[in-house]
């Protein structure tokens, strides 16, 4: 059927300008590369909201049109069609784009480094393809996406109460009775060419999956008095944000009936409605996914593997903190209990237990994500299979200190083993006699040092895994800061310190930005780091952003 798909796109009306501004950008990449300075340095459906503080409507600074993301089309389709379309999408497109080196910015939706290709614009036709091939050969994804009993190859009736039943959520918005007029009769003869009404249907499918509005964060407004730069959102541009930062999916239809009813018009309007999709399991996976990807720990793992136990173990954490006990974000690095399976107590060496439980990390263990696996492998092993104190170190350094750190030194392999293989760590990791190179270590190598005791898959040790003749040297120390021994004293220093907060509103900024940070963002940090400390908590953080004046407007980006 997708020789019927280019002509049916074709003549698909889209909004006046729309149309051609994003088909030169999905076939001609439009979107640049570019890249700004680092800055330095209990129950969601229940709690009270709290007063809107962010008053200044350009606080969050530059934002653009935003491809959605691997992941984020995976949860649209998944939740429009009900269909699993990861394998797919892993197989025909190309990977989302970060460059952390550069940007600081860990998360693969930086709209900056985002582009177009021929392999994306074929590998999302075969996509479409496949996800209506699927959606129509099953009796349930087909009647949940046909809200009827089509009369024959022709019934126009039918195919047009199918684009009003699956459009507004794929566009995020009302269609126009043109525009489904137009898809109609531009889709309608392929079915009687071929006597068969699916054959329409097929092409409504996959004329939504390739719709610059489904692929597309469109979010255009209407613009202001004062400001040339700055618009204000429509209510479904206002319901598409609050839906993607809080799901990283489609506004449902309750959200779509609210926009229409002027429910998002106050920020008010907004808080309610963000708590209702606090309340909902998608967005404690897209809490999760945040965490995971902010703190490096977001690779796949096979379903029933140690490494699978290893991330419900992180992502436990992270809901206990941030949605069901409500407590202080910094928590994260101070738990003093874990979530393990039976395997993973193994593992780690804890008594045994018979189910999945929540356990007390012990004497040696604690420092909640600090002390867990599933960060302890982040970038750990060195090319002679030991853990690096240096990638760790940079990992703390960068990502919960968001500290910048120059590119190494050019032709510098960074893969290479340290040392002699027989000397001990501290000797062999030791840059002293190097200036180019000593520098950064000396930011890095004494936070990972700290970590030492335990292994690359978070197991404790004594002695050195590639030269068990010497003792282990878990003694740390932060740049210019206090010295630490294990993940526990690190997680207590950094909580305490103030800087686990600035950093942690930071990446959340990055990660609903869409974009890395730079000087012009500082008012927003500040802004946003005082509504953490007046809320308390994660979620007090988010209810402040999305209920902010900021978060009704753009501004236009102007390097795009």
């Amino acid at each position: 059927m997708t020789r019927h798909v280019t002509r049916a796109l074709a003549s698909t009306a889209l909004p006046a300008g729309l149309a051609a501004s994003l088909a030169a950008t999905l076939l001609a990449g439009c979107m640049g590369e570019v890249v700004e300075p680092l800055r330095p340095g209990g129950g969601a459906s229940t709690r009270p909201l709290p007063a809107a503080s962010l008053d200044e409507a350009d606080l969050f600074g530059a934002s653009s049109v935003r491809q959605l993301t691997r992941v984020e089309l995976r949860d649209a389709v998944l939740d429009l069609y009900g269909v699993d379309a990861t394998a797919s999408i892993q197989e025909l497109l190309p990977p989302d784009v970060h460059d952390e080196e550069a940007t600081g910015n860990p998360f693969d939706n930086d709209y900056r480094l985002q582009s177009s290709s021929p392999t994306l614009v074929s590998g999302l036709e075969l996509l479409a393809d496949r996800i209506a091939e699927r959606v129509l050969a099953d009796d349930a994804t087909r009647a949940s996406a046909l809200p009827c009993t089509p009369s024959g190859p022709a019934d126009a009736t039918c195919l047009r109460a199918m684009i009003q039943h699956l459009g507004p959520r794929a566009v995020r918005r009302p269609l126009e009775a043109a525009e489904v007029d137009e898809m109609v009769d531009a889709l309608i003869p392929h079915a009687e060419e071929a006597g068969d009404f699916l054959v329409a249907a097929h092409l409504v499918i996959e004329v939504l999956v390739q719709h610059p509005e489904f692929l597309f964060r469109v979010e255009l407004g209407a613009p202001t008095d004062d400001d040339p730069d700055l618009y204000r959102l429509g209510p479904h541009e206002i319901a598409s944000r609050l839906a993607f930062l809080m799901w990283g999916s489609l506004p449902d239809q309750a959200l779509i009936d609210a926009a229409s009813a002027g429910e998002l018009d106050t920020s008010a309007g907004v808080q309610r409605h963000a708590l209702r999709l606090l309340a909902d399991p998608r967005a404690e996976r897209q809490i999760r996914s945040f965490h995971a990807q902010w703190l490096g720990y977001d690779e796949e793992a096979a379903p029933g593997s140690l490494q699978a136990d290893m991330r419900a173990e992180a992502d436990a954490l992270v809901s206990r903190v941030t949605l069901e006990d409500a407590e202080r974000w910094s928590e994260l690095l101070t738990a003093e209990e874990t979530y393990v399976t039976p395997r993973l107590a193994e593992h780690y060496g804890m008594p045994a237990i018979a189910a999945a439980a929540w356990v007390p990390s012990g004497a040696e263990r604690g420092g909640g994500l600090l002390a867990q696996a599933a960060y302890l492998a982040v970038d750990a092993t060195s090319v002679d299979g030991d853990t690096s104190p240096t990638f760790r170190g940079r990992n703390v350094f960068r990502r919960l200190l968001c500290g910048a750190l120059p590119p190494p030194p050019p032709g510098l392999n960074v893969d290479a083993g340290a040392g002699n293989p027989g000397d001990c760590k501290r000797v062999r990791y030791s840059m002293v006699d190097e200036p180019s190179c000593a520098g950064c270590h000396r930011l890095m190598d004494p936070i990972g040092f700290g970590l030492e005791a335990f292994d690359a898959e978070g197991r404790f040790r004594e002695v050195e895994t590639a030269a068990p003749s010497c003792a282990v040297d878990a003694r740390g120390e932060l740049p210019g800061g206090p010295s630490f021994n294990g993940p526990r004293e690190l997680g207590e220093i950094i909580a305490s310190s103030g800087d686990f907060e600035a950093c942690a509103v930071e990446q959340f900024f990055r990660f609903a930005a869409g974009r890395a940070t730079g000087p012009a963002d500082a008012p927003a940090l500040e802004a946003l780091e005082r509504s953490l400390a007046e809320e308390g908590d994660f979620v007090g953080l988010v209810l402040a952003y999305v209920g902010s004046e900021a978060f009704m407007h753009r501004v236009v980006d102007p390097d795009l």
